[in-house]
C-alpha cells in the first residue's frame, strides 16, 4: 500500500509540474512581457522532494531539515526575513538535529552483528553525488535520487535469485552496474525522463541465469543499467 501511494505521489508531482510548465510556456509565447519566474520559485525544487520523503522515507530528520532549508530560503526571497537571520536559524536547527542524532545513537541498544549483510540499504542522494560499491550478498534494495547523481556498483556482489531493486530518479540520474551472469527484468515508468538498459541479452542463451527485477521511475531524470 505504501509503495502504491509513493508511486501515485511521484506521478502526481510530475503531472503538476508538467502542466504548470505547459501553462507558463503558453503564457510566455502569447504574452512576451510575462515573467514566469516568481520570487523564490527555485526553492520549491528543494521543498517538494523533501516533503515527499517526509511521507515515505524512514529517516525523516534529514528530509525535514532539507524542507526547512527550502522554506527559509523562500522566506528570504520574499524578503520576509533577512539572510543573516535565516543563517542563524538554520545553524541552530542544525546543531539541534545533530545533538538529537548523537543522543539517539548513544542510547541505542547495540544489535548482534550478522556474519553477512543480505540487503542493500536505502541509498538517497539530494543535491549531490554518491557512489556505492557492493561486495556482499544482495537480495534487494531501494535507491532514490533527487537533483543529483547516484552510482551503484553491483558487479562484485553475490546476486541472489529473484532479488528486486527499486529505483527512483527525480531531476537526477541513477547509474547501476550489474554482473554479467544475471538476467535483468525491468518495469519502467518514465515521465519526461528515460531508462537506458544495456543489459538486454544480444542473443538467447540456454544457460540459466539468476534474475534481478529492476522497478524504476524516472521523473525529469534518467535510469541507466549497465
Amino acid at each position: 500500500m505504501k509503495e502504491k501511494i509513493e508511486k501515485i505521489y511521484n506521478i502526481s508531482v510530475a503531472t503538476i509540474v508538467s502542466i504548470y510548465a505547459l501553462i507558463e510556456l503558453i503564457l510566455l509565447i502569447f504574452l512576451p512581457k510575462y515573467n514566469i519566474l516568481f520570487p523564490g520559485w527555485w526553492t520549491f525544487i528543494i521543498m517538494l522532494p523533501a516533503f515527499g520523503n517526509l511521507l515515505f522515507q524512514n529517516n525523516k530528520a534529514s528530509s525535514l531539515y532539507i524542507f526547512i532549508i527550502g522554506l527559509m530560503l523562500f522566506l528570504v526571497s520574499l524578503e520576509i526575513i533577512n539572510l543573516n537571520k535565516c543563517f542563524t536559524i538554520l545553524l541552530c536547527l542544525g546543531i539541534i538535529f545533530i545533538g538529537i542524532s548523537i543522543i539517539k545513537t548513544t542510547l541505542k541498544i547495540p544489535e548482534k552483528k550478522k556474519s553477512i549483510i543480505k540487503y542493500v540499504p536505502f541509498y538517497y542522494t539530494c543535491l549531490g553525488s554518491t557512489e556505492e560499491k557492493i561486495t556482499t550478498t544482495f537480495v534487494g534494495g531501494t535507491t532514490k535520487v533527487i537533483v543529483g547523481y547516484l552510482l551503484l556498483d553491483l558487479r562484485d556482489a553475490k546476486i541472489e535469485d529473484n532479488s528486486t531493486l527499486k529505483v527512483s530518479s527525480i531531476f537526477g540520474t541513477t547509474e547501476i552496474y550489474l554482473p554479467e551472469n544475471v538476467e535483468v527484468v525491468t518495469n519502467n515508468t518514465n515521465i519526461l525522463g528515460g531508462t537506458e538498459n544495456l543489459k538486454q541479452p544480444k542473443e538467447k542463451s540456454n544457460k540459466k541465469k539468476k534474475k534481478i527485477y529492476v522497478e524504476s521511475i524516472s521523473i525529469f531524470g534518467s535510469t541507466k543499467l549497465r
